[in-house]
């Protein structure tokens, strides 16, 4: 058991939760996890005590990442974004409830990342796709028809 002095590092409180959330997820969340922790919040947070860390100095370093992050600090995309904020509460909650330390509340931390604005085909541009994909109609162009006429993404596929 630590003294009263004692200082719960966020790093040494990582290693902790990844441990306790060891049960529970799959091999591939916890090694996704450990890299954005050590990527993005390590380099920030790792020597700072937990309980020193306020909401607003979380959030701060969040719309920094938002801005500037990542390898050509152009800031990182929406879902890493997500999965920061998520991976960050979660540690602050394992911080307050398994260990019982005061630390700020993240509950209302959200990754707010600006929607891509896409620009929709119109009826007339789609006809057009249509007519030139059914010419050669390969496997690509019977493709892009089903995305047409069901919406379905490309990642779907």
């Amino acid at each position: 058991m630590r003294g009263i002095f004692a200082r719960y590092l966020f790093k040494d409180i990582f290693t902790e939760w990844l441990e306790y959330r060891r049960g529970d997820l799959k091999e591939s969340s916890l090694v996704k996890y450990r890299n954005i922790v050590k990527t993005y919040l390590l380099p920030c947070f790792a020597d700072k005590d937990i309980r020193t860390l306020s909401y607003e100095k979380v959030k701060e370093y969040i719309e920094e990442l938002r801005q500037s992050g990542g390898k050509q600090r152009k800031g990182l995309s929406a879902a890493t974004l997500r999965t920061i904020v998520t991976v960050i509460k979660s540690i602050f909650a394992y911080a307050a409830n398994a260990k019982r330390l005061k630390v700020a509340s993240l509950s209302d931390l959200k990754a707010d990342s600006k929607q891509k604005e896409y620009r929709v085909l119109t009826t007339t541009e789609q006809i057009s796709l249509e007519e030139k994909c059914r010419e050669k109609l390969t496997h690509k162009d019977a493709g892009i028809i089903l995305m047409l006429f069901t919406g379905i993404r490309i990642g779907e596929l």
